[in-house]
């Protein structure tokens, strides 16, 4: 999954649940891309969303 993916699907999320918070945003995007996915990979796309996150937040100011 690209970065670009990841915040598509962050920004989907926080246009479906209303959410703000960032942890919830991020566990919302994970249970919805594979709830099934191993732990490893799970850790790996927990990271990636975290940083877009922050990224887009550090760019474009909270949401």
């Amino acid at each position: 999954m690209t970065d670009q993916d990841m915040l598509s699907a962050i920004q989907q999320a926080r246009q479906e649940t209303g959410w703000h918070t960032p942890s919830l945003l991020v566990d919302f995007v994970l249970a919805k891309i594979d709830p099934d996915t191993d732990d490893d990979h799970a850790e790996h796309l927990r990271a990636q969303a975290n940083r877009v996150l922050l990224e887009a937040e550090r760019l474009w100011g909270a949401r």
